[in-house]
């Protein structure tokens, strides 16, 4: 039996089963005419107000998606409800009304971020005051605020059900008023203060309060107590003057200088308010034993109300600590019973700790401390044979000054300063030491400073500073000597040394920050420790003045900057000297021709050697003696990681350089990597971190090379931490092995290099262990080489809002047993898997590569991934699977699966088609979406089966596909061969449309419709363009019947008038880009072609046409840069375009339409031709 005449049996069969359904449905149904079915309507949850008007919805995420909440609205709860969603609250002011009804914010909580401007109200203005935020979120809390402010009123119950706390505090403010609940089942922190103010002025934590932030409490019960976390503050520090904590039957809670409170505890007014707390002033605080006059220390407190019966009485109490001893415990003063004390005389050499106890009925306060510190002296000085103590280091100082000026006899006068505890300058006054001595006369005034392992400085908290201390001393019978006698030399002068007009500066040992030697001063630096900077002579000398004279045979120098006219003489095999920088001139910018800085090298170790010159040329004169070169001694050479190093006359740097004498042995086995530039400059660095400055100190010249190979020379290992981001530019870096390898790179689990951009970046022949590269932007591979990592990841792709390329080709195995990520992919990225390449978590499967944000994963064949994970909601993945078995994928992001996709020959999908893309030439449908394919597709089959030969082909219908998990083939209407107008692989009839008289249009079988047009006067037949190429047929004149019409009609669009500069410039776009040869002919394009009309309509003629008829219609289209790259995106060419090449050609479009005008118009022109059949 024939397949139709099976079919026919089939239909004949159902339509009688139908009837007879029919007929005992109606005969059921007559008793219920009178019955309306109304469709139910869905429950409003919400009512969100904004801008004077209210609109209701079913749900958080029909009104927010994505849970973001940008602009200031009301939001009321209509019925008890949930989000999908992390509820994210920022720029605005948000009432959020719970209206007695309660919100399940589940496993997603409510953010408040942004904006210090954010605030978020949460209220119940209901009668009941039931409203309730709940959630149960064990990483997150219910109501995270991490900028802004939040108020919870009254009515209002925050809770956490699992381990996160109700509310975390973040951020700029936190009030809690009278009638509201904070709860956390599990007896967690209720209440999580971290940083910003929180004020607590009423209702109930149930769940202790944690405290990190300012806590100011004026009301609410704490039923699990309060936990102080900052070592900073105490119980009392959380308490607003005048207010206390009671316990749960009524009693005071007294011990406020405790950490944690672990009972349920009431804020309630006190009995008594201190209103001024006892304080020193500045000067008096510190005394020197033997003190005549001491000060007195003042309390003044008053009663609320009359909560306690009773006057005020009080009681001091003292903590004391000897000098050198150790604390001890606190004492009641005897005899101590007003609220003035009097500190007494002839205490011995100790700090002082008072505070005042205030007492009324059964409660009392303590009120803060005050410290009085009695010294043996913080500092010495000895004029002569005269030694007087001092306890801050401005009144020594100052004697010292005095001294100077009034010795007027000839002769000498020494003075020696020594340091007798740390001094903090700004202690007793806040202004700058700024110290002169200077000498008169025949005078010769010799001062030594002696740190004496103490340290002297500014000091900001618990942290010294440098700044606010200088030492000077002027004329030249002056001379300064630092030293440090103690036997560790741990002393540290936290500012400068300053010597002018002739004086002289020794430094024997000591730290110090800076030193200045003026213009005709000298400077003699044996040992010691300079931080900041030595600085010789002036940048304003002129020609005629003599620069600073100065000598350095040891120690260690952040920075000397050698100034012209200086004379500086530096040897000694222990030198080490950050950097070095010399002028050749003064006042360059000026014109002036200041005298060289002579410099003379003959030992010493230098990171860095500058100097300044007007021009470049100058160098290469050895006469000028400005090169580097020019500094070396006699019998020195520079010598580099073991090496001998040319320091070329025209180089300005020279890096990491020891000087020695010129026959000391070459050793280049200290030399652990080799970098070549252009193929040609080799260069060698003793370790790892050496590299890494060369290549960010020097990232100006690294950018212009072609060519950068770093090359290991032997296994190696590294214990620092990249912290510079490196810059390659266009130039193409290789990191590998050299002879001998692979080699292999050990560090600490930390970042081996931080690369901020590379357009060529390869990681070839080596191992990288214990370590990660972690890059921002540009292309990247790896292949032949092992990054592995137990610590940490073992590679770290992308920053944020930037684009990169990662391509692990064969051999590339990225390892790692880090439990949060082997491979984290944290920009907008594509990474390319090739075949043979590995990425493997051994600590967490499931976490083998991490997407922190966007990337297009593209894996071919033969690869060995464990999972793709998604970090969080904003995280999105697109992978394009070139083979049907893919690695997991899970997490909370976006997710989409791409697979190859044929199409038959000649098929065209839509253009807007966004279910369907191509990557390398090949196009990729996005699984279990739907992809409009239009009628000419009629089924498919998986691809993988073609090479079986047992293709499981599937209908498809309503010229929709949905995209399978696996790669598929598209299949066209084919012709059987037994009936012209059925397709062999659906049995659907291929049809075309007939339009009869201009009115009415039959959709019918192309065979019918050419049979149909024979009998009709006036008919046109229009063919669907790719059911005529599908079916291979083409339509013949004779199709038409005698007087049948004929239409045909063309658009052309054009990109401006003539002479126009954005047109000739596109153009030249266009020839760049693609590869179409009809571009030129574009550009003698013509609005009115009548030539071509003339043309087209002969040939009309020459087929059997007449009558012909032309018609012009003409629009005008307007589109600013962004509007035509999405037309464009409409055009197949164009998306069929490779994604750089892509980019690349939009960004030109764009950039020529912004600068020439910002508007592009685009000129339709469309030609309509008219004929009919002869």
């Amino acid at each position: 039996m024939h397949k139709r005449e099976t079919m026919g049996i089939s239909r004949y069969l159902m339509a009688w089963m139908l009837s007879v359904l029919m007929f005992f449905f109606v005969a059921d149904i007559t008793g219920f005419e009178n019955i309306t079915v109304k469709a139910e309507e869905t429950a409003k949850v919400i009512a969100v107000t904004q801008n004077g008007t209210t609109t209701e919805y079913a749900s958080f995420a029909e009104w927010r998606p994505d849970g973001s909440v940008e602009d200031s609205c009301t939001i009321k709860l209509l019925a008890d409800t949930s989000t999908t969603d992390v509820l994210k609250f920022s720029e605005g002011t948000f009432y959020l009304d719970l209206n007695g009804h309660t919100l399940d914010v589940g496993n997603n909580g409510v953010f408040i971020t942004s904006s210090p401007s954010t605030n978020v109200i949460i209220e119940d203005n209901s009668g009941k005051k039931s409203g309730k935020l709940t959630g149960s979120n064990t990483s997150y809390n219910t109501v995270a605020i991490y900028s802004g402010s939040c108020t919870v009123k009254d009515g209002v119950t925050v809770e956490n059900t699992r381990y996160g706390s109700a509310i975390s505090m973040n951020g700029d403010a936190l009030t809690i008023e009278e009638g509201a609940r904070l709860e956390q089942r599990n007896n967690y922190g209720s209440l999580y203060v971290i940083r910003g103010r929180t004020d607590i002025k009423g209702g109930t934590l149930k769940g202790p309060l944690h405290v990190s932030g300012e806590v100011h409490i004026t009301g609410g019960t704490f039923q699990s107590g309060i936990k102080i976390e900052n070592n900073g503050i105490k119980a009392a520090d959380c308490m607003e003057e005048g207010y206390c904590l009671k316990k749960a039957d009524g009693s005071y809670y007294l011990d406020m200088d405790t950490k944690n409170i672990n009972e349920s505890v009431t804020a309630a007014v006190a009995p008594v308010k201190v209103t001024g707390h006892p304080k020193f002033a500045s000067e008096d605080a510190v005394a020197l034993v033997g003190y005549k006059d001491a000060p007195q220390l003042t309390v003044t407190a008053e009663k609320q109300g009359n909560l306690e019966s009773g006057n005020l009485s009080y009681t001091w109490y003292l903590r004391k600590t000897p000098e050198g001893g150790k604390t001890e415990a606190d004492s009641a003063i005897p005899d101590s019973n007003r609220s003035v004390y009097q500190i007494p005389t002839g205490l011995p050499a100790g700090i002082y700790t008072y505070y005042c106890r205030v007492t009324c009925g059964k409660y009392y306060v303590n009120t803060q401390i005050a410290a009085y510190t009695v010294s043996t002296g913080n500092v010495g000085v000895k004029i002569g044979e005269e030694e007087t103590a001092y306890t801050a280091m401005q009144p020594a100082l100052a004697a010292v000054g005095e001294a100077v000026k009034a010795d007027t006899s000839d002769g000498s006068l020494d003075v020696v300063i020594t340091l007798k505890n740390d001094i903090e300058v700004n202690q007793y006054n806040t202004d700058a030491v700024n110290w002169v001595a200077e000498a008169s006369g025949k005078k010769k005034i010799n001062i030594t400073f002696d740190l004496n392992g103490k340290t002297i400085g500014y000091k900001d908290g618990s942290n010294w500073k440098t700044g606010n201390l200088t030492l000077t001393v002027s004329r030249e019978n002056a001379a300064i000597t630092l030293k440090d006698s103690s036997a560790g030399e741990s002393g540290k002068l936290k500012g400068s040394l300053n010597v002018q007009d002739g004086a002289k500066l020794t430094v024997e040992n000591g730290e110090y920050v800076s030193a200045y030697i003026r213009t005709g001063s000298e400077g003699v630096f044996k040992q010691g420790k300079c931080t900041s900077e030595l600085y010789l002579g002036e940048a304003s000398s002129l020609e005629s003045e003599d620069g600073a004279v100065c000598e350095i045979t040891d120690g260690y120098y952040q920075y000397v900057n050698a100034c012209a006219g200086t004379k500086l003489a530096i040897s000694g095999i222990n030198t080490k000297i950050s950097s070095l920088y010399v002028r050749s001139n003064s006042l360059v910018s000026r014109g002036y021709e200041g005298k060289r800085a002579r410099v003379e090298l003959s030992g010493g170790s230098y990171n860095k050697i500058g100097i300044q010159t007007r021009r470049r040329d100058e160098l290469l004169d050895e006469t000028n003696g400005y090169a580097i070169a020019d500094m070396l001694s006699p019998g020195y050479d520079f010598f580099y990681v073991g090496m001998k190093k040319t320091v070329y006359r025209a180089e300005l740097y020279a890096e990491n350089v020891e000087v020695l004498p010129s026959d000391t042995k070459e050793d280049l086995g200290r030399a652990e990597v080799e970098l070549v530039c252009n193929g040609t400059d080799s260069s060698y660095y003793e370790n790892w971190q050496s590299v890494l400055e060369y290549l960010y100190s020097n990232r100006t010249e690294i950018k212009d090379c072609r060519t950068v190979d770093i090359i290991l020379r032997k296994d190696i290992t590294y214990s620092g931490k990249s912290s510079n981001v490196i810059r390659f530019g266009n130039a193409k870096v290789t990191l590998r092995s050299g002879e001998g390898g692979p080699y292999t790179l050990t560090g600490n689990g930390g970042e081996l290099m931080l690369v901020g951009d590379a357009n060529d970046f390869r990681i070839e022949d080596i191992n990288l262990k214990e370590c990660y590269l972690h890059y921002y932007e540009g292309n990247f591979a790896v292949k032949d080489a092992v990054l592995s990592n137990e610590s940490g990841y073992a590679l770290l792709a992308g920053n944020a809002d930037m684009s990169q390329t990662l391509t692990l080709e064969s051999g590339a195995k990225i390892i790692s047993g880090y439990s949060y990520a082997t491979l984290a992919m944290n920009g907008n990225a594509v990474l390319r898997v090739e075949s043979g390449a590995v990425v493997e978590n051994t600590k967490n499967s499931e976490r083998a590569v991490v997407i922190y944000n966007s990337t297009k994963a593209i894996l071919e064949k033969d690869i060995q991934i464990q999972n793709f994970l998604t970090y969080n909601e904003f995280a999105k993945l697109d992978l394009y699977c070139k083979e049907d078995m893919i690695p997991a994928v899970t997490g909370p992001g976006i997710k989409r699966k791409w697979y190859p996709l044929t199409l038959p020959k000649n098929c065209i999908l839509s253009e807007s088609e966004k279910n369907v893309t191509s990557i390398d030439d090949q196009l990729f449908g996005c699984a279990e979406k739907q992809i409009g394919v239009g009628k000419e597709v009629c089924s498919w089959y998986p691809t993988a089966e073609d090479t079986t030969g047992s293709q499981n082909i599937q209908r498809i219908t309503g010229g929709k596909f949905t995209m399978p998990a696996v790669s598929a083939t598209l299949l066209g209407h084919k012709p059987d061969k037994d009936k012209e107008d059925e397709c062999g692989c659906c049995n659907e009839i291929i049809t075309a449309e007939v339009t009869v008289d201009e009115t009415t249009t039959y959709d019918t079988s192309i065979k019918t419709a050419f049979k149909y047009a024979k009998t009709q006067t006036g008919s046109v037949i229009l063919l669907r363009n790719n059911d005529a190429v599908f079916y291979g047929e083409k339509l013949e004149i004779t199709a038409l019947k005698k007087n049948g019409s004929i239409a045909l009609l063309w658009n052309r669009p054009f990109v401006a008038r003539d002479n126009d500069r954005m047109h000739l410039e596109i153009q030249r776009i266009y020839r760049k880009y693609t590869e179409r040869k009809d571009r030129d002919s574009n550009l003698k394009q013509i609005e009115d072609d009548w030539e071509r009309y003339k043309r087209i309509s002969n040939t009309i003629k020459k087929y059997g046409f007449k009558d012909v008829e032309f018609h012009m219609f003409r629009s005008v289209r307007k589109f600013d840069s962004r509007g035509y790259i999405n037309l464009l995106n409409t055009y197949s060419d164009h998306r069929l375009m490779k994604e750089k090449c892509k980019n690349e050609f939009e960004d030109e479009i764009g950039n020529a339409i912004d600068s020439l005008g910002g508007i592009l118009n685009v000129y339709d022109t469309v030609e309509l031709y008219l004929a009919k059949r002869s």
